[in-house]
């Protein structure tokens, strides 16, 4: 039987019932509700080279597919109860015998086919770096990009950001009596005064009369 099989018929719970009264740990009632399964399997031929005597072969049959109590087997087999009980106890320790085979079987492929699935990766001895090390190679390339960045932005052109006008400009606006909320400094650009536009306000209001002159005639 494989061990997919084992685990429909048995809980790693069970096993472990079977195991201790195996071992004389506990009493043969915690079981009684396990024979039927492993009356089953053997009945079966399902336990491989597993070999019962006769007489301990007729006990789990009577107690696991019979359900017939100890006394009622001791009484049909001419057996002392405690003598009955003995054999049965060595019926238990040879069916999980192979039981235990199997688990230890399965463990076993289960590590194998691990070994093998490792076998496939490679691990350079070169870059097994500590997680120490790692970080604080981390931490010198950071500052690396930092200061190359920093380098570049010290070349870029940054006159086109520059603010307009001298610090005697300046000093003059911050220091005169004007409006508290406006300043002005020259920007280097030619602007028109206020008399410069009047007089070119005058020149063009003349020159529409003189057009309303020409066409009324």
């Amino acid at each position: 039987v494989k061990k997919e099989v084992l685990d429909v018929y048995f809980t790693a719970y069970d096993l472990k019932r079977l195991e201790g009264y195996a071992n004389n740990m506990v009493d043969y009632h915690l079981v009684m509700d396990l024979m039927p399964a492993l009356a089953r399997l053997y009945f079966l031929g399902l336990m491989g080279d597993t070999h019962l005597s006769a007489v301990q072969e007729a006990i789990l049959l009577g107690v696991g597919l019979q359900h017939k109590s100890v006394d009622k087997l001791s009484e049909e087999l001419g057996l002392p109860s405690s003598q009955l009980l003995g054999l049965f106890n060595r019926v238990i320790r040879r069916c999980m015998q192979y039981l235990n085979g199997i688990a230890e079987e399965f463990v076993e492929k289960t590590m194998i086919v691990k070994e093998t699935a490792n076998d496939g990766v490679q691990v350079d001895a070169t870059k097994g770096k500590s997680l120490q090390k790692e970080l604080d190679a981390a931490a010198k390339e950071l500052k690396h990009k930092q200061k190359m960045e920093l380098e570049r932005l010290k070349k870029e052109n940054f006159e086109q950001y520059a603010i307009k006008g001298s610090e005697e400009e300046w000093s003059n606006a911050l220091k005169g009596k004007g409006s508290k909320s406006l300043i002005s400094v020259k920007s280097g650009e030619k602007r028109l005064n206020m008399s410069d536009t009047s007089e070119l306000n005058f020149q063009e209001h003349e020159g529409k009369k003189k057009k309303r002159k020409r066409f009324s005639k």
